[in-house]
């Protein structure tokens, strides 16, 4: 039986790998654009607005503390580039739409670009409790104006976690992780690939779910001072979800180790 024990702590020490790296790791989502109605927000969400008072808020209660603020502890700035039924499905569904008992496809094309935003960076800090929770945030540099953007994950005692480089998300990204307790997600301009372009970082809402959400992706991006950008970019090809391993898999790897093991030890006994 003590033959067995390395191959059943290397059972034990995959496993708990395996189950670490799904958590408290960044990956992106450039595909689901505006329509995180069943994708995102099962649980609840916040949507941003133009103002605070216009803010969409319907925090699930597991939630006991979400703040927002520049990197740098001050007031953010809110901009919204348009309200309105349209086909550019970059626009994130309105809240009504979602909560309206009859979908029509009117409703459901009701869209809007609302964001928070700052030329230092904007760092949103959330309390999701003990329980595991998959926190996307929404964020669209609109207009196509090249903002790059380092996305960090901290947890409660400012350590690094992850972090993600956000850029040319000019239809929407959802930037993903699954999280327990409290963690700060730091979205930190860096640079502008287009000459003249805003030089801020931009989010425009958050969803929170009970369970991960399906196949996220990863980016960058970049706001600026007074005015995010005012033009529509041009439709293109959403990036594919990186390619992840499956965690049973992993785990069956290692149970055939540990059964070859075992029948080595005994064929060995018995000779």
């Amino acid at each position: 039986m003590k033959k067995l024990f390395p191959a059943i702590i290397l059972i034990l020490i995959l496993t708990v790998n395996v189950i670490a790296a799904d958590t408290n790791k960044i990956s992106a989502d450039t595909v689901t654009k505006g329509d995180w109605v069943g994708n995102y927000g099962s649980d609840g969400y916040f949507l941003f607005a133009n103002s605070e008072e216009g803010c969409t808020d319907k925090l699930p209660e597991y939630v006991t503390e979400f703040s927002y603020s520049t990197i740098f502890g001050e007031e953010v700035r809110y901009h919204q580039w348009w309200e309105g039924t349209a086909d550019d499905v970059s626009g994130i569904v309105e809240a009504n739409a979602f909560e309206d008992a009859i979908w029509t496809d009117e409703t459901k094309t009701s869209r809007y670009i609302p964001a928070i935003f700052d030329g230092s960076g904007v760092t949103l800090t959330i309390d999701v409790g003990s329980a595991e929770s998959t926190v996307a945030l929404y964020a669209c540099d609109w207009g196509d104006d090249g903002r790059c953007v380092t996305v960090t994950l901290y947890d409660a005692g400012g350590n690094e976690l992850d972090n993600y480089d956000l850029v040319e998300f000019p239809h929407g990204t959802y930037i993903t992780a699954t999280v327990t307790g409290k963690v700060e997600f730091e979205f930190a301009y860096y640079d502008a690939v287009k000459l003249g372009s805003p030089s801020n970082a931009v989010v425009s809402a958050v969803f929170f779910d009970s369970a991960p959400a399906e196949e996220p992706a990863a980016e960058t991006a970049v706001p600026e001072a007074d005015e995010p950008a005012t033009e529509a970019a041009p439709a293109q090809e959403p990036a594919a979800a990186p390619q992840t391993y499956d965690s049973f898999a992993i785990i069956a790897i290692a149970a055939v180790i540990a059964f070859a093991a075992l029948a080595k030890a005994k064929i060995k006994s018995k000779n």
